[in-house]
């Protein structure tokens, strides 16, 4: 599962709210070989037949349903900073009953 991680408060919809964009779809791709990191994304260095095209007039809005239908995972700031505070409190814990 795609996994996004907010980094500040509000991070994704400060980001992606009212941003909108195109996703390419291609059936075949000759891989370029340049790692991108990015899940379901390639690079090609030759001229890619494109097989179909989607509009997203808000990325913030599909994130959302995205997130809603199970498809990705957010991870929020508040909540990654919580589950940091109470690792920390739990190695320190830890640490001292040695």
């Amino acid at each position: 599962m795609f996994r996004l991680q907010e980094y500040y408060p509000d991070a994704v919809k400060k980001t992606y709210k009212g941003v909108s964009g195109y996703i390419y779809f291609s059936e075949t791709i000759e891989d370029s070989g340049f790692e991108l990191n990015i899940p379901n994304a390639a690079t090609s260095s030759v001229r890619t037949e494109i097989d179909g095209v989607e509009y997203i007039p808000d990325a913030y809005e599909e994130i959302l349903r995205a997130e809603e239908a199970g498809l990705i995972l957010i991870q929020r700031y508040e909540d990654l900073l919580l589950w940091s505070v109470l690792m920390n409190i739990l190695h320190g814990k830890m640490k001292n009953s040695r």
